[in-house]
């Protein structure tokens, strides 16, 4: 559950990523109605020594309470595109 706090300008959300040599991934934020918030390039992602990623989003893409996910697509050598869903809850004090 993600709970921002007043004057946070940005939030790091951080994520296990499946890894596969050479893929390119690009990530995207989805909001309750699974409207996009923000979708970054395609290309690759830094990942650290146990394999997971960071990505930052501003607090202000989380206007709403609900759940919210974080999408991972890579994007493989070998033509194939995979999928993978990140949800989240986010709660924002006063909102709806």
């Amino acid at each position: 559950m993600l709970s921002p706090p007043a004057g946070l300008q940005e939030v790091t959300l951080a994520f296990m990523v499946p890894v596969n040599p050479g893929a390119l991934y690009e990530v995207e934020i989805q909001g309750p109605g699974d409207e996009t918030l923000t979708r970054s390039e395609r290309g690759p992602l830094l990942l650290d020594d146990l394999g997971g990623a960071r990505v930052g989003v501003p607090t202000w893409r989380f206007l709403k309470s609900g759940i919210y996910h974080l999408v991972l697509r890579e994007f493989a050598p070998d033509g194939a595109v995979r999928e993978y869903h990140y949800p989240f809850r986010v709660y924002s004090p006063g909102a709806g």
